[in-house]
C-alpha cells in the first residue's frame, strides 16, 4: 500500500473511531500524539523528546511510586488506627491495596517502555483495515462497521465517565466538607488517596483500549465471511451457467453426441475464482491476534487482576465497615466499583468470545468450499489455511495462563465466591477471638 493510500485511511480511521481514542489518551496509558498534516490528515505520532503524554504517563508513574513508597503513612496508619475494623480487616486492606498498585506500575511501566511497539502495532491495524477497504465490494460495509465501533466506543466513554465522575465526587465529598471519615488525614494522604481511586477506576479507559483493537479485528472476519459468501455464490452461479450451456449443447439437434463440448471456453474461467485476497486478509488477521497477544498480554492480565481486586476489595468493605451505613457518600464511594469494575470485564470477555466465534464462522465457511472445482493453488492454499486454523485456533490469551472468553466470567465468579466465603469466615474467626479476649 502506498504511504499517501496508507495515511489517508490512518485519517479515516481515526476521525471514524474517534471516541474509541478519547479515554486513553486521556488517562495516558498509552503516549501518543495524533497530529494533523498539512494536507489535513490526522496521523498517530510518537517521540520521546517531545511528546508531553510521555511527561504525563510519567507523572502518573512517579505518583505510583510515591504511593507504594508511602504507603504506611498514606493509608496503613489510618487503617490501623480505625477502632471500627478488625486487625483482619486492616490485613486484607492493605493486601489489596498493594495488589492494585502493582498492577498499576506494571501497566504504566509497560506502556511507557512498549509505547514505539504500540505505534506498529497501530501501524498495522492501519495497514489492516486499508485491507479492508481493498477487498471489500462494498466499502459502506467497511465504514458500517466503523461507526458502529465508534457508537459502542461513544456510549462506553459516556457511561464509564459518568460513573467514575460519580464515584470520584461522593470520594472526594468528605474532603471538601471536612466530614468525621477524613478529618484526620493532611494533604498529602488526601493527594494520594484521590489519585489511587482516579488510578483504579482508569482501568475502564485502558480495558476500552484493548477492546477497541478486537473489534477492529472483528470487522475483518465479517469482511471475510462477506467476501467468501459472495465467492461462494458467483462460484455456484458459474456452475449453474456451465451445466445449463452443457445440456444445451447437448439437446442441439445436430450434436449426435451425450458429452459437453466447451472447446471454446477455457475451463478455468469456470473454476478460477480470485481467492488470493481472502487468504491473504485471513493471514493477516491472524498475525494480528498473534501481535495482539504478544502486545497486550500483561495489560490484559493487569486489568483482569485490578477488576477483580477491585471487586472483592469493595464488597468486603460493604459488608465490614459500619460506616456503609451512616454516611451516604461513603456508600456511593463503595458501590459504584461493583458496577464499573464487572462492566469492563464483561465487555472484555464478550468482545473475545465474539472474535474467537468470527473466526470459526469464517472457518466452517472454508471448510463447505468445494475445493474440487479450484485449481491446485487455490485449493492448497484454501486447505492449508483451513489446516492451521482448525490445529491452533484464534483468540484472546493472556501469555500462556488462560484465554479471555465468555466462560471466563463463569470461572471469575465462582472463584471469586469460593475466596470471599472464605474471607467471610476467617473474619468471623477473628470476630469471634476479639471477643473472647474482650470478656
Amino acid at each position: 500500500m502506498p504511504f499517501n493510500r496508507k495515511a489517508l485511511v490512518e485519517s479515516k480511521l481515526l476521525n471514524s473511531t474517534n471516541w474509541a481514542l478519547y479515554q486513553p489518551r486521556l488517562i495516558s496509558y498509552w503516549p501518543f500524539l495524533i497530529l494533523t498534516s498539512n494536507e489535513g490528515l490526522k496521523q498517530v505520532h510518537f517521540r520521546y523528546l517531545w511528546n508531553i503524554r510521555i511527561l504525563i504517563s510519567l507523572t502518573f508513574l512517579l505518583l505510583a511510586i510515591i504511593y507504594s513508597v508511602c504507603y504506611e503513612r498514606i493509608k496503613a496508619e489510618s487503617y490501623f488506627q480505625n477502632d471500627s475494623l478488625l486487625l483482619f480487616d486492616n490485613y486484607c486492606i492493605v493486601i489489596w491495596d498493594r495488589i492494585l498498585m502493582t498492577s498499576e506500575l506494571g501497566i504504566r511501566i509497560y506502556g511507557i517502555l512498549k509505547a514505539n511497539k504500540f505505534v506498529q502495532f497501530w501501524r498495522n491495524i492501519v495497514e489492516l483495515v486499508g485491507t479492508y477497504f481493498e477487498l471489500s465490494s462494498s466499502h459502506p460495509e467497511v465504514e458500517s462497521g466503523l461507526e458502529k465501533i465508534n457508537k459502542w466506543a461513544k456510549k462506553w466513554t459516556l457511561f464509564t465517565s459518568t460513573l467514575i465522575s460519580f464515584h470520584l465526587g461522593c470520594f472526594i465529598y468528605p474532603y471538601i466538607f471536612q466530614s468525621d471519615i477524613r478529618k484526620d488525614e493532611n494533604w498529602f494522604q488526601a493527594m494520594m488517596n484521590i489519585y489511587m481511586e482516579v488510578a483504579v477506576c482508569s482501568v475502564a479507559a485502558n480495558v476500552m483500549f484493548l477492546i477497541y483493537f478486537v473489534k477492529i479485528m472483528i470487522l475483518g472476519f465479517d469482511v471475510v465471511s462477506t467476501n467468501i459468501q459472495e465467492k461462494t455464490k458467483l462460484h455456484f452461479i458459474r456452475e449453474q451457467t456451465k451445466l445449463a450451456f452443457c445440456k444445451t449443447k447437448t439437446n442441439h439437434p445436430k450434436n449426435n453426441k451425450k458429452t459437453c463440448f466447451l472447446s471454446e471456453i477455457n475451463q478455468e474461467e469456470w473454476v478460477n475464482i480470485e481467492w488470493s485476497g481472502t487468504l491473504n486478509l485471513i493471514n493477516r488477521l491472524e498475525k494480528s491476534v498473534e501481535r495482539y497477544n504478544a502486545q497486550f498480554g500483561i495489560p490484559l492480565l493487569g486489568a483482569v487482576i485490578t477488576v477483580m481486586a477491585q471487586v472483592i476489595f469493595a464488597l468486603y468493605f460493604c459488608y465490614a465497615d459500619p460506616r456503609m451505613g451512616s454516611d451516604f457518600t461513603w456508600a456511593v464511594s463503595l458501590i459504584t466499583p461493583l458496577i464499573l469494575c464487572p462492566f469492563t470485564l464483561v465487555g472484555l470477555c464478550f468482545s473475545a468470545s465474539e472474535l474467537s466465534e468470527k473466526c470459526d464462522g469464517a472457518l466452517r465457511q472454508l471448510q463447505e468450499i468445494p475445493v474440487n472445482s479450484l485449481n491446485r493453488e487455490d485449493k492448497w492454499s484454501v486447505q492449508l489455511t483451513v489446516t492451521r486454523l482448525s490445529a491452533k485456533g484464534m483468540g484472546i490469551y493472556v501469555g500462556r495462563l488462560f484465554q479471555i472468553r465468555a466462560p471466563l466470567l463463569t470461572s471469575a465468579i465462582s472463584t471469586f465466591a469460593t475466596y470471599f466465603i472464605i474471607i467471610i469466615q476467617m473474619r468471623i474467626g477473628s470476630q469471634s477471638q476479639k471477643l473472647n479476649q474482650s470478656h
